[in-house]
Formats: structure tokens, sequence, C-alpha cells
């Protein structure tokens, strides 16, 4: 059977994502580029970028219906700096967790690509450049990838950075191009802006390499420092496939496969390249590739057993450097942004006030995660909504903390709304019993998820919403997966960005809290973030049903002395009435405040303000208007 298969090809250009079902390509999706996988947070905003390029797969069938089997990344810079395969393959098993999951470099994927997984010599060419030939035997090399700031030569960053180089030399009458400081001004108006604008940027390689194009445009049009700019990228790219060539052994004569978006430029760069081939490499001529990098990835992925699955800088095949089918756990939890440690900080050095102090400091991150997940919660809410108001059930499931919080949420709604587990109920994993004594390995039983919410008897009509800080418990997996094969909608609160509960669900929650205050302990800030959005989803459904008015829990069940004085009180506010009078209509409407306050308003009995009520949805304000 043929494996269903999504690829990446992540690079400071873009990121890519291409999606397989049944040997055929059935969806693809596009994200920005993300900073290199060397800098500082390439890793995170890597796998965020893939998350994103994911999310705009546009599939058929639905790519959130389709069980992956097999996933293949290319990102650039990762031959040059392997160390950072295992937390990049570790992020991407959150989100596919029961694929089998390969990580190698752009270079690796655009040469399979190319050639169709032969021996040969591919040259990969846009923002940044790189060289990669293998020889018949599988002896290869890698030239140039280095990144922008110490290599790429002939790459578009370093064809851009030579031609506003020109352009600001004239710009300050020291010769250069006037052309080329015409189109500079025509993109960034002073040229100044231009070093703020480059300084300021997420990927100022990305900015850099864009006047490239306006650099071929002059060229073009015949200005002499353009036609160098591009005689001298063009004698580099030539000068790195042939010493590719050399280390490598590839035989004569040798096919150069070209890839990425610079070699579009046209005849001002690439008869200068074939000319320079020629002189360098006898008899060496550029062909069309056979396939771009997402190509080469699902060759990949149908044939693991390809040389290029096991790259190495230095030429030596390791067998999973680049690619594991079981990662390992360690890997995929140091990959969480909440399993982290803060570098450095010794608590037990510190004294009760500076302890307060650099709690109360770490938690300050809670309020602007929770905010800028507004947009997600809001979406969340609006299909919550929908689904109680046609008699559905808003269900919570989680394992450990969130599973408690999750209880605590639901069991206040009885007593604040007057709505009891037939409208929002809550499950935890383990049972009853996990809610006071630990049960943590539950979390582990992504069958035991399915099965709670097979037997808690989840159907179309229902919302489930599952809460995961890592977004990778089992159990909570399970729980969408059967909930979503019910046909219910789903919820999945998260703390970490680009995690598998995230892709699962119809609504992701994403409260990005960053690292503990002690390492790993979920039940702080992420729990924090947790029971506040719990707090609304619960409270705004709530106020959208009708069991608030004004600012009134007019649905308070009265089940306490301290709850009969509020609802006496709410009705007083509510219409006017003399403690008395609200006592009495209390009485005559079972303690119900809503009732009361209905009865009070239209001067009707309990029953028919109770009739005149369900008459309306509960919405007390639709009956103002009729009150005497």
């Amino acid at each position: 059977m043929t494996p269903t298969v999504c690829v990446f090809d992540a690079g400071k250009t873009g990121c890519r994502a291409g999606l397989w079902v049944d040997g055929q390509q059935v969806g693809s999706g596009e994200a920005p580029g993300a900073v290199g996988i060397t800098d500082p947070g390439g890793v995170e905003q890597a796998l965020a970028r893939m998350g994103q390029a994911h999310d705009t797969l546009d599939s058929a069938p639905p790519r959130r219906t389709l069980e992956v089997d097999v996933v293949v990344a290319g990102m650039a810079g990762l031959l040059s700096a392997p160390e950072h395969a295992p937390r990049l393959r570790a992020g991407l098993a959150q989100r596919f967790p029961r694929a089998t999951v390969l990580v190698t470099s752009d270079a690796i994927t655009s040469h399979v690509g190319a050639l169709s997984g032969r021996p040969g010599v591919v040259l990969a060419a846009g923002t940044g450049v790189s060289v990669l030939a293998v020889a018949d035997d599988g002896e290869f090399s890698l030239v140039d990838g280095y990144g922008y700031l110490l290599g790429d030569a002939g790459s578009g960053y370093a064809i851009g950075r030579a031609g506003l180089d020109q352009a600001l030399r004239h710009a300050d009458g020291r010769g250069g191009s006037a052309a080329l400081l015409t189109r500079l001004v025509e993109r960034w108006g002073d040229p100044r802006a231009l070093a703020r604008a480059a300084q300021g940027a997420a990927n100022p390689a990305q900015v850099v390499a864009s006047f490239a194009r306006d650099v071929f445009a002059a060229a073009d049009e015949g200005d002499l420092a353009a036609l160098r700019i591009c005689e001298d990228a063009a004698r580099e790219l030539a000068e790195s496939v042939a010493a590719a060539v050399r280390v490598a052994h590839v035989e004569a004569p040798v096919a150069v496969a070209t890839t990425g978006g610079l070699l579009n430029a046209g005849a001002v760069l690439t008869d200068p390249l074939d000319r320079h081939l020629g002189d360098l490499l006898p008899g060496a001529a550029r062909r069309r590739a056979d396939g771009d990098a997402l190509r080469g990835g699902y060759v990949m992925a149908l044939d693991p057993d390809l040389p290029h699955c096991r790259m190495l800088p230095g030429g030596e095949p390791r067998g999973d450097a680049f690619m594991t089918t079981q990662p390992r756990l360690e890997d995929e939890l140091a990959a969480l942004d909440t399993e982290r440690s803060h570098p450095g900080v010794r608590l037990e050095r510190l004294g009760i006030a500076d302890l307060v102090a650099a709690q109360l400091d770490n938690d300050r991150v809670v309020s602007d995660a929770v905010e800028a997940a507004a947009d997600q919660i809001a979406a969340a809410l609006g299909t919550i909504v929908d689904r109680l108001r046609t008699g559905g059930r808003l269900l919570y499931m989680g394992a450990g903390t969130p599973g408690r919080l999750a209880v605590l949420d639901a069991a206040e709604c009885l007593p604040t709304f007057g709505v009891g587990p037939d409208v929002v109920g809550a499950v935890i994993a383990g049972g009853d019993s996990a809610l006071t004594q630990a049960a943590e390995g539950a979390e582990d039983d992504r069958d035991g998820g399915a099965r709670d919410v097979r037997d808690a008897g989840v159907g179309a009509g229902d919302v489930v919403v599952g809460i995961s800080a890592s977004g990778r418990t089992p159990y909570v997996l399970g729980c969408v997966a059967a909930a979503r094969e019910a046909g219910a909608a789903t919820v999945g609160i998260t703390n970490n960005p680009g995690t598998a509960l995230a892709a699962a669900v119809d609504h992701p929650i994403e409260m990005l809290t960053g690292p503990e205050f002690v390492a790993g302990s979920t039940r702080l800030k992420a729990g924090t973030a947790q029971k506040r959005v719990l707090n609304m989803l619960s409270t705004i459904a709530m106020i959208q049903l009708g069991k608030v008015h004004g600012t009134s829990m007019v649905d308070v069940v009265a089940t306490n002395e301290k709850l009969r004085v509020r609802a006496r009180r709410i009705v007083v506010e509510a219409t006017g009435a003399s403690p008395e009078e609200a006592d009495a209509a209390l009485s005559a409407a079972d303690g119900h405040a809503k009732t009361a306050i209905a009865a009070l308003l239209l001067g009707l009995p309990a029953t028919e303000a109770r009739a005149r009520l369900d008459a309306v949805g509960g919405l007390l304000g639709r009956i103002e208007g009729d009150a005497r």
C-alpha cells in the first residue's frame, strides 16, 4: 500500500508543504521563510513555518481526515549543522505522532528531486546556494551552503548585496551604478531607510536577496555594473560546481541539474554560467531538473535505502542521523518550550522575598500569551455557542493537571449558571480517583482516551475540548481523534507551537507560555493560562445563552444561605423590588432568580413567566420591552 506522505521544503525565502496520497500529489501549502537553523530560535521558527505551510494545504480529501504515514523535511543549512536535526525531528514528531519522520537538508531533497535519486551534480541557487555532487559509488561532496554571512558565493543574497553596494557607492559619489541607485530609491526611498529596513527585518537575508531581481533587470538594460555582478556570480557558481565534482570524483561527462529561483533570471546569468562551466568542466552541460525538493522528499519517503538518506558532512554514511522511525522521547520533550529550564538559575539559593518576586516576574507572560490567542478563543467560542444552542454538550478532556482544571471549571457551571454535566462536563484520564491522587501513567493511554469519548456518548452535536500543555499527550490525542470520528467539533488547548493536538482539531488555541518557573511543572504558567481559557469558554458561552443579565448570574442555583442572599440582591437590582417582594418572588419561582425577575417585570405568576422565558430561549433581555 502506497503511504500518505507530507513533505516540507524549508528555506529562508519561503517554506512549502506537499501532500501525496496513493502516489499522487493532492495538495500544496506555503508559508514565509525562516531565519537560519543556527540562528537563535531558528529551530522553533522553522517548526512554526512548517506548521503554517501544513495548515494552508489545499487538498482533497481534506488533510484533517488523513493519517500521514511518512513526513520528510528538507531544511536549509542542516547538512552543515546536523546537531539541530534531533530537535527539528522531535518537533515534527509531536505534530505527526504516528508518522515516520525523516529530517534532512534541502540540498539533499533538491538533489533527489532533480535527478530522481540518481548520481550527479545539483546546483541549488536561491537566497543561498549549495552544490551537492553524488558519485556512482555513493561518495558525495557538499560545496558552500555555509549561510549568507560567510559563504553562499554567487547566491541571490550575494548578488543583491553586490547590487546594493554599487547603488550606495553612487549615492555617496564614489562611482557605482546610477541605474541600481534608481531602483533602490524606487523600492525603499531614502537609501538609509534600506539599512533600517534590513536591520529591523526578521529575515534580513531575504530583504537583501530581493534586490537580485533589480540587478538582473539592470543587466538586461545593459548596465555595466550589473553585468559585472552577474558575470562574477556565474563564475562563483561554476567554480563551486567544479569543486564538488573534483571532491566526489564524479566521472565525465557531467550533467548539472539546477534548482532554485535564482537561475530563472535568464540569459544575463545563465549564459556566463554555461561559459564558465564549459571552461572548468569540458563537456559539462546544464540540464532541466526532473523535479523539485518536494518531489525529492517524496522519493526519499518511498525509498529509505537511498544513499541520500544517510549523508553527513565528510562523506561518511551514518544510519539515522537524518532519519528515524521512532523519535526518542528525550528528543521529543527537549523540543517543548514548556520542558525547558532557565539557564543558570539556582532557585534554592534565593530567599523567600526573592522567590516571590522571581515567580511573579516569570508569570507575567501568561496574560500576553492568552491575549495573543484571543482570535483562536473567539473562533472556538463561535462553534461552542452554536452547538450548545442546538442541544449539544461542551465536554472537556485532559490528563493530570489539565484534567483537574477541566473538572473544576465544569463543576462550577452548575452553581454559577444552573447547568449540569448534561451541558458542560469533564473527563479526566484515570477517572475520578485521579482528581486527588496522581495517575500520570493514564496520559499515555491513547486508546483509553478514545474509549472515554465513546463511553461519554459523544455525538455530532457536541464539542470536545482537549487540553495538553505539551500538545502531544496520547490520551488527549485519542480523545479528539474519536470525537472527530463521531462528528463532534474539536478544540485543542496547548502551550507549545505547532503540536500534534493543534493539527488534529478544528480550533487550536495555542498559548505560548514558555519555560516554567520550575522546569516542566506545567501546573504553573501553562496551567494558569489553561484555567483562564476554560473560564472564558464556559463564561462567555453561558453569557451568549442568556445565563447572565447585566453582570449578574441570573440562573444561579441558591443552594446555601450565601447564594440565597445573592439571588435576592440580583432580583432587587434587576427589578427595583423590595427585599421582601424579591423573597416572595423567589419562593414562588423555586429559588430561580431569572424566573423571579421575569415574574416581577411582567406582573405574571411564576409559571407563566417561566413559559415566556422558554419561548425566547431564556434570554431575559428579550422580554424587558414587554414589562409593565
